[in-house]
């Protein structure tokens, strides 16, 4: 399993998590627990639903406690 931050390019907000489970399994999930995916479709490309900025995917910091429970649950 991989995950990757989803964070905009505009206002540097957090906007989710793309995880990779396979390669027929991936998606788009919260930030947190409890909030809501900050992040929209637009064609082929991720906005930030707060200031219409374009979303990349970032590599997570080390230590990331919400990744680690995410990847420890996959399994």
């Amino acid at each position: 399993m991989t995950v990757r931050d989803v964070r905009c390019m505009a206002c540097a907000r957090l906007l989710g998590r793309w995880v990779i489970m396979d390669d027929k399994r991936q998606g788009l999930a919260p930030p947190r627990k409890g909030e809501p995916i900050m992040a929209s479709r637009t064609g082929n490309a991720l906005r930030c639903k707060h200031c219409q900025g374009r979303a990349y995917l970032e590599e997570p910091e080390r230590g990331d406690t919400i990744v680690q429970a995410l990847i420890e649950g996959g399994q």
